[in-house]
């Protein structure tokens, strides 16, 4: 794939992104874009090494320009002192560089610099017998959270000589041999050949293949020569060096001449560099757990949400008594069986923009009467939930209704009836509420119950609340641990339960709300402002290095 294979609207975006044009809107969306699709990402690698590289030529081209000017003046008078026409200003034979690439700036240059490639090819065809070419030894394969020193990270000019000072962060750096090394910030790292380096103070973690065999770290104390292997070091300020090997073995040499007796460590050993000399230390002080061997790339968190507000009728969903639909998918396996296609305990209400659910009496706790049971909600696969990721489900109920004992209404999450977790408020004719002097009052409890085989366990009840208040309920699984949390105007209360074990590995899990005036026969109206489920997916991509090397 060449330059001019990227969509010319993917040119505009990375223009403006070099250009330093793009609000918070726009990067947010060429991260996404990144994050979501493999093409672009090859497209602005590309981009990217052709924009450093006619950087490079068009410093290279200013350069020549000035050399063979004043090649030109000698070749006509090289006994004529060189002075400024007094028809025209002085100039000063420093060129400026150009500034960074502004928009569109890649494709306007693409043309002219193809004539200065050529011109300064033959400028090193002319030179080549005084001249030397940076060579590129290394790469940056990954980076993490790496702030340089002056804000100066390296962009493409990895040659020899180049001392890289890393304030804070990691960066793997990738050598044309084949070896690899992560540093570790504060650091600084000069690059030497295309299998050696200086490490001047910091710690790094190196990866030698057999071909990199002999690759070499020099420190202010002497220097390690790799033989093929695994090993981390570590310089101080004022040169010390400690060194320990993972797998394999490596040499170690002192500086002094005196001590240039190679000294062979092999795995699981480690020695010190000090006053030019190389001493062993005890295996146990040398495998310093501090050393970063590994750059793990952060998950990115996707949200899959659906929001139900009830302002419109969805088709293919839950029906109600007219036959609307709900925009809820699907009942908890084993509840629900003698409702009919039109549910009559369901309204829509698309005028008011609410869900009118007429609860019914049935229990999950000893399965009693499930069959009529109100049991609504989501199949957390149709978000692409395998098993492993959080959800949540966010419920608002304006004017808790008053429901007879032992009525209860909330949150549910399971794989069946008798596989599940609930919670919410459960109506309690013991409780007083507080600061209230109406004794008419109907009072609940925030409650959460596993029921793993029909009956509740683990029951958890906390707090008072008091109907006619409005509430907001949220039941999440967050780091595979369930909670659920109550509120509304004056606060709100979290709780959790024993882990429910039993949902562990679950792929197919249901989610959703229910009603019921459990053990009565006077049904009262939930109304349902809005309910919002999420699954937070865990996108996994590979390194842009990996990708550059397919």
């Amino acid at each position: 794939m060449s330059i001019n294979d990227i969509p010319a609207d993917l040119l505009d975006l990375f223009d403006d992104y070099i250009a330093g044009e793009l609000n918070e809107d726009g990067i947010s969306r060429l991260n996404d874009l990144l994050v979501k699709d493999e093409h672009a990402r090859r497209c602005f690698i590309l981009y990217s090494r052709t924009h450093t590289d006619l950087y490079a030529v068009a410093r290279a081209n200013r350069a020549s320009h000035a050399a063979l000017s004043a090649l030109a003046t000698l070749s006509s008078d090289p006994n004529k002192e060189t002075q400024p026409s007094s028809a025209e200003p002085e100039r000063s034979t420093q060129q400026a560089l150009p500034q960074p690439f502004r928009r569109n700036s890649l494709r306007t240059w693409l043309a002219p610099l193809a004539t200065a490639a050529m011109l300064i090819v033959g400028v090193f065809v002319y030179q080549s017998q005084t001249s030397a070419v940076s060579v590129q030894i290394a790469w940056i394969q990954n980076a993490q959270n790496c702030k340089w020193h002056l804000d100066l990270p390296p962009t493409g000019d990895m040659y020899s000589g180049r001392s890289l000072q890393l304030e804070s962060g990691l960066v793997e750096i990738g050598f044309e041999s084949g070896a690899s090394i992560i540093l570790q910030g504060p650091a600084t790292l000069e690059l030497l050949t295309a299998n050696s380096a200086r490490l001047r103070f910091g710690k790094l973690a190196a990866k030698v293949p057999k071909s990199a065999h002999g690759f070499t770290v020099l420190s202010p104390e002497g220097k390690i020569i790799d033989l093929g292997t695994e090993f981390v070091m570590s310089v101080a300020k004022n040169g010390s060096t400690e060194v320990y090997v993972d797998k394999g073995e490596v040499q170690a040499l002192g500086n002094k001449s005196e001590a240039q007796k190679v000294v062979h460590v092999k795995e699981k050993e480690g020695i010190l560099l000090a006053d030019g000399a190389v001493s062993r230390r005890p295996s146990q002080d040398s495998s310093p757990t501090q050393f970063i061997r590994q750059i793990t790339l952060p998950p990115i968190i996707a949200p899959r949400r659906v929001t139900l507000d009830f302002k419109e009728t969805v088709s293919g969903s839950l029906a109600d008594a007219d036959g609307l639909g709900t925009g809820l998918t699907h009942r908890l396996p084993g509840t629900g069986k003698r409702m009919l296609q039109h549910d009559t305990n369901l309204k829509l209400n698309i005028e008011k923009g609410q869900l009118e659910l007429t609860t019914t009496d049935s229990d999950i706790n000893r399965r009693y009467k499930l069959e009529q049971g109100e049991y609504l909600g989501f199949r957390l696969s149709d978000f692409g939930f395998t098993g492993t990721e959080d959800f949540s489900i966010a419920v608002t109920i304006p004017e808790i209704p008053e429901l007879a004992a032992v009525g209860q209404f909330g949150l549910f999450a399971g794989t069946r009836n008798d596989r599940s977790i609930r919670g919410g408020l459960i109506r309690d004719n013991t409780a007083t509420a507080k600061n209230s002097t109406d004794k008419n009052v109907t009072i609940y409890q925030q409650f959460m119950a596993n029921n793993n085989g029909g009956s509740d366990s683990n029951g958890f009840f906390v707090g008072l609340y008091a109907s006619g208040e409005d509430m907001q309920m949220t039941l999440r699984r967050t780091a595979g641990k369930y909670f659920l949390t109550v509120g509304n105007h004056k606060g709100a209360n979290t709780i959790d339960i024993k882990h429910p074990e039993f949902l562990n590995g679950e792929k197919d899990i249901f989610l959703g709300l229910y009603g019921a005036n459990t053990q009565s026969n006077t049904p009262q109206m939930i109304i349902i402002k809005k309910i919002e489920v999420t699954v937070w997916e865990q996108l996994k991509y590979a390194p842009l290095a990996a990708l550059e090397r397919k």
